[in-house]
């Protein structure tokens, strides 16, 4: 799935959503979190797990990526929306990102076949996972605190 193809689904999400009225309080400057992710999010580009990378635990994407990005220097947490080989389907997914937006995802065996998402300050990763997130995106435990207020995307490591 090309990165016309992610941005044409979340924003089909988006209109869906506000037809439904599925939307956070008054005041919030997001619909949803597709919403979020279209505003602030990147196509990032997919490739294989580079050599010196291992897998870690099979659906634990958010955990594996915070920790991938505190052990390796250069490396950046990115949440968002990201397609597996087996379906055509955007699932919310965690990955990291490489000095040149190349993906490094070591939840998925096969490399996913597109990456959308937004680059997280470890600050922010970490506030969610200590408080019983879900992802800074899906941190529905505590009201989806980042969905809120407006956001300032962190662009470099």
């Amino acid at each position: 799935m090309n990165e016309c193809e992610i941005r044409a689904h979340l924003e089909a999400c988006r209109r869906s959503n506000l037809r439904m009225r599925r939307a956070l309080p008054d005041g919030s400057p997001y619909t949803w979190t597709d919403d979020f992710v279209l505003r602030h999010g990147a196509f990032c580009r997919a490739q294989p797990l580079p050599r010196g990378y291992r897998h870690g635990a099979v659906k634990q994407c958010f955990g594996n990526a915070f920790k991938l990005t505190l052990r390796s220097q250069g490396l950046r947490y990115v949440e968002g929306y990201a397609v597996p080989v087996e379906s055509a389907v955007l699932l919310h997914h965690a990955w990291c990102v490489d000095r040149d937006d190349r993906v490094i995802d070591v939840t998925w065996r096969r490399v996913g076949i597109g990456y959308f998402g937004v680059v997280f300050s470890l600050d922010v990763v970490a506030r969610s996972i200590a408080s019983g997130g879900n992802g800074v995106l899906d941190d529905w435990p505590n009201g989806w605190p980042i969905l809120h207020q407006p956001f300032k995307a962190r662009t470099t490591g």
